[in-house]
């Protein structure tokens, strides 16, 4: 799957070099396709972000149902 998708830490580079505002990471913790927990994504997630607390604040793993506004 990783033609189709990116990881955690690839998620953060690719959202620093195009200079988002916000990034709402999809399909994590919904299916259950690999050897990893289903919550691994977001820990892998604030690993990648823990030394930027400005990119970690604008990601949103949002949980199943949860919805977030634009601005």
């Amino acid at each position: 799957m990783s033609a189709q998708h990116m990881d955690p830490q690839q998620a953060v580079e690719v959202f620093s070099e195009i200079k988002c505002r916000k990034a709402v990471p999809i399909h994590w913790g919904v299916f259950e396709l690999a050897d990893e927990s289903l919550d691994e994504p977001l820990q892998e997630l604030a690993q990648a972000t823990q030394n930027n607390a400005e990119i970690a604040s604008r990601f949103y793993p949002l949980k199943i149902g949860q919805s977030i506004l634009p601005e």
